[in-house]
């Protein structure tokens, strides 16, 4: 693998997953408290996190129970989406991962009632 002597410790990618799941609910912590305020001005967007490419999705086996496929302004993928909102600084008020196939409104109407 290209650059593995940087990275000794690196696990394989069975093991990445693994941890994955046993650190997401720590890092989503992290990351929240990590969150600026909002100055009256925001920003919202998504982004996709593609699992895998397109051709490989009959064959896929990661994430399976998770993710689904979506159609974004880039085309079809198989993934995540990931959903945030900005201030007019760039920090980071808010944000939340969800399926690919889901509604991009959802996200910001729960961040409203807030």
């Amino acid at each position: 693998m290209y650059g593995r002597e940087k990275f000794p410790r690196l696990p394989s990618y069975n093991r990445f997953i693994e941890l994955m799941r046993e650190i997401l609910e720590s890092l989503t912590a992290f990351m929240q408290s990590r969150c600026g305020k909002s100055a009256g001005i925001a920003f919202v967007n998504s982004t996709a996190l593609r699992v895998c490419e397109n051709s490989r999705i009959p064959s896929h086996k990661t994430f399976t129970e998770q993710t689904r496929g979506s159609e974004s302004s880039a085309g079809w993928f198989y993934g995540f989406k990931f959903h945030f909102t900005v201030n007019d600084c760039g920090d980071i008020l808010s944000f939340c991962l969800t399926r690919g196939n889901a509604d991009d409104r959802i996200p910001i109407s729960v961040w409203l009632t807030r």
